[in-house]
């Protein structure tokens, strides 16, 4: 299948969503695990997650633990089916267990991997209500909600809700990714000019080398979809 310049994959799409779920999860795990030195990529997402797990289930009672471990389990195998079908029945049953929120982000992104966007969006939603404003398990819910949007087409409405997160962040890593998904939703949305202006606004020397990579990448893109912009004037 080919794909038009400028625009993005639904493969595409859920890569960016783990590599945007692997900082910020991993942020969280930092700040509260701060001796722990963290990898890079898909290997780190599956060492947070399992990680947050651990501390969560401290201080549960073993059974509900074990229903929580199943699902996270699932979803760290990559078991998505399996891992949205036990994490929904978890949150059936306890829905106000303390980590509750938790379970409701792992069941949007599993949806979300699914493409299973209007599921995916209900437990965004739902981890939202579960979880306190600004938190970091509320930015990678808000992010999953703004990602549905992209999965759904919606890409003017996504990069919008992109840059406004972005502009909440505080975590360097987490923002400059934010900003990366704003000026790649504003392109496929057609708005190149707002990308432009987007990525005028990045200082490369500020960046860690992974995100200078990514920058390099969306310029490319960047550049070919004013290419083609260009082609198709009149």
């Amino acid at each position: 299948m080919t794909t038009k310049p400028g625009r993005i994959t639904k493969h595409q799409l859920k890569e960016d969503q783990f590599v945007t779920r692997t900082f910020q999860v991993a942020g969280y795990f930092q700040r509260h695990k701060n001796k722990v030195a963290l990898l890079a990529g898909g290997v780190v997402f599956l060492m947070v997650v399992f990680a947050l797990f651990v501390r969560f289930q401290a201080g549960s009672k073993r059974s509900v633990g074990l229903e929580l471990s199943a699902g996270v389990g699932m979803f760290q195998a990559g078991n998505y089916p399996d891992a949205a079908y036990r994490l929904s029945a978890f949150l059936e049953s306890h829905p106000r267990h303390k980590e509750a929120a938790f379970a409701a982000l792992l069941a949007g992104d599993a949806n979300f991997y699914l493409s299973r966007w209007e599921d995916a969006g209900r437990y965004y939603r739902m981890a939202l209500e579960k979880t306190k404003e600004k938190s970091e398990i509320w930015f990678a819910a808000r992010t999953g909600l703004a990602s549905v949007e992209e999965g759904l087409g919606r890409s003017l409405e996504a990069a919008r809700a992109y840059e406004d997160l972005a502009a909440q962040q505080e975590d360097p890593a987490s923002k400059s990714h934010l900003i990366f998904s704003a000026i790649r939703a504003y392109r496929q949305g057609g708005d190149v000019a707002k990308a432009s202006e987007l990525m005028a606004g990045i200082d490369p020397a500020r960046l860690d080398p992974i995100d200078q990579a990514n920058l390099e990448v969306q310029k490319i893109a960047l550049e070919v979809a004013t290419a083609g912009a260009t082609t198709s004037a009149p």
